[in-house]
């Protein structure tokens, strides 16, 4: 194969004959897509090396007691469920016990969860927020329960979950055998028939794998607070939420942020199935979109550059993606240079995610790939204009 074949094959050889800035253009996108692909080799890699370096779930001798920390807004739809998974746990029940905090709720949660108290074979602590109008209830309501509860060990999930019969024993046994104060697990989401969530599933697992390997590298970034876990007494000693909280999001990586700032080893991703939170996707585009604008309103308050750094290049990229299709379509850009740097990475994108979705049991996700890898440029390029800007609505509130 010589270099005519090769550059014929991603379109190259269609340059010629376009002026000098469609050739740089072209080169700088292609330069990008080829840093794109090398990083997911490389993060497949740590992805598999970390697969081999231990994290399967070993209960230690003395199991911790722990308590679950749920803090929950109109969820008494979802609740039920939630509470006889974890009455299901694998887990001592005289060793667990669950604190349900109430964002104040205008559905009859409250009256939910006493009925549930003399049902569930655990404790369930139920209250109400305490305090005046904060701008970060969620943070507001963990430090609540973890200033009352009795575990060794604090594990966060959300009302509208479900978790596997083992979450508990499987998260705190990767804790303990590997001396962690903070325990980031999986989430993925429930595979449901309509088109807009299975993309919406496709595209969190994409998120989920990129955290995780965040953590396995060393530099925690992303995590999310459907699925974490950590010690209370080192939640104490980085004096919990303090310092963020004006902020209305990130109760789930600022918190691990500072944990890894105050123990740099001791965060881990549980890389085990058998703890893989289950939530549901977003029904509309309109409860989309606004759960996406509250997930980047916290990027702009990263205090690491890192993560700024690249979220930069992956909006770049795909933003001058997006312009190349404009120009496409005016002619004034070869079609066929586009659609190879596009099949690159969509094949790229494919051998990455296979094994996060083997892990997250979302293997008929695969054939999807293709499609989002057409809308996702159009996607990067929206959310990376309106990330922190403006209100939006979430939980029936309007928040800056």
């Amino acid at each position: 194969m010589n270099a005519y074949t090769v550059l014929s094959v991603f379109g190259f050889v269609s340059l010629w004959g376009y002026s000098w800035w469609v050739i740089w253009y072209s080169i700088f996108l292609g330069f990008w897509a080829l840093l794109y692909v090398l990083a997911l080799v490389w993060m497949r890699r740590l992805w598999f090396r970390e697969a081999n370096g231990g994290s399967v779930a070993i209960l230690p001798e003395a199991l911790p007691t722990v308590s679950v920390v749920i803090v929950a807004r109109n969820e008494s739809a979802n609740l039920p469920a939630l509470f006889e998974d974890l009455a299901q746990q694998q887990y001592p029940v005289e060793q667990l016990e669950v604190w349900l905090i109430d964002d104040y709720s205008e559905d009859h949660t409250a009256a939910l969860v006493c009925q549930y108290q003399e049902l569930m074979p655990y404790t369930l602590h139920y209250r109400l927020l305490q305090g005046e109008a904060t701008l970060s209830p969620k943070k507001r309501g963990i430090a609540q329960a973890v200033s009352q509860a009795a575990g060794e060990w604090i594990a966060c999930t959300d009302g509208d979950c479900r978790v596997p019969p083992a979450w508990l024993s499987t998260m705190l046994s990767i804790g303990q055998s590997r001396q962690a104060h903070f325990v980031s697990g999986g989430v993925a989401f429930i595979l449901e028939r309509p088109l807009f969530r299975r993309l919406q599933a496709l595209e969190f697992a994409t998120l989920v794998g990129v955290g995780a390997i965040g953590v396995m590298g060393g530099f925690p970034q992303m995590c999310n607070g459907a699925n974490l876990s950590f010690r209370r007494q080192s939640f104490e000693s980085v004096d919990g939420y303090t310092g963020w909280q004006h902020i209305a999001s990130g109760d789930d990586e600022f918190l691990m942020h500072k944990m890894a700032k105050a123990y740099p080893k001791g965060i881990c991703f549980a890389q085990h199935p058998a703890a893989v939170v289950q939530t549901y996707a977003q029904a509309t585009w309109h409860s989309f979109f606004q759960q996406r604008k509250r997930w980047a309103s916290k990027w702009p308050h990263y205090q690491n550059p890192v993560p700024k750094i690249l979220a930069f290049f992956i909006f770049i990229g795909h933003a001058m993606a997006v312009l190349a299709l404009i120009l496409s379509v005016m002619q004034q850009y070869p079609w066929k240079l586009l659609i190879g740097i596009w099949g690159l990475k969509c094949l790229a994108e494919f051998w990455w995610l296979m094994p996060i979705l083997r892990f997250l049991r979302l293997q008929p996700l695969a054939g999807y790939i293709p499609l989002l890898q057409i809308i996702y440029p159009f996607y990067v390029s929206l959310f990376g204009f309106v990330a922190g800007k403006g209100k939006y609505q979430w939980k029936g509130r309007a928040w800056q």
